[in-house]
């Protein structure tokens, strides 16, 4: 259907746009302490085959708690879900392991998306991220608020993005590394 190519192009939109895209909030915390010690997590593709489905980005993250950008690679193949023939999973591998993780499209348009985490979810928990091109952070994203407090497990909300906090810096990554890699710097901007 027109609806299913249409959301199936904004979802391919969002993986292999040149422009990088910021988690805003998700519903899950991955420290076992409860803190919240990542923010300014950052997507910015370095590579894309468009015959193969294959995307490679570079994913940044502050460690609020040591103060350091964490930055990794990423190689994501878009698939589709059963029993449906438009690509809406992206199955994500980190650089240097061999495991993967299944990341589907719950809903995106030209600002925003909202992807579930499956390795997060249960029976009885939906865990997802919300999602913003760069250039939407300060748009109206009612969308996918909606779809997010539709689809996913509501009662806590992990913000991730704080304007202030997640500000630019004059920083050089190496994009091309392999491996994880660690920018040490202060946090006083």
């Amino acid at each position: 259907t027109s609806r299913d190519s249409a959301s199936a192009g904004s979802s391919r939109k969002f993986v292999t746009s040149n422009e990088s895209f910021i988690m805003k909030y998700r519903n899950f915390n991955t420290n076992p302490t409860g803190k919240n010690t990542t923010s300014c997590v950052n997507a910015t593709m370095i590579y894309k085959n468009e015959t193969t489905h294959y995307v490679l980005h570079h994913v940044t993250f502050l460690n609020t708690t040591s103060n350091e950008t964490i930055g990794f690679n990423k190689s994501y193949n878009v698939i589709s879900s059963d029993c449906y023939t438009t690509r809406n999973v992206l199955n994500g591998t980190v650089a240097g392991t061999n495991t993967s993780e299944l990341y589907p499209f719950a809903f995106a348009n030209d600002n925003c998306a909202v992807i579930r985490k499956h390795s997060w979810s249960n029976e009885t928990f939906k865990a997802c991220e919300l999602w913003a091109f760069a250039s939407a952070l300060e748009k109206e994203l009612s969308c996918c608020d909606f779809v997010f407090d539709l689809l996913c497990t509501r009662g806590y909300k992990q913000i991730t993005y704080d304007a202030q906090l997640c500000k630019p810096r004059d920083t050089e990554l190496d994009v091309g590394a392999a491996e994880p890699t660690t920018i040490t710097h202060s946090n006083k901007r």
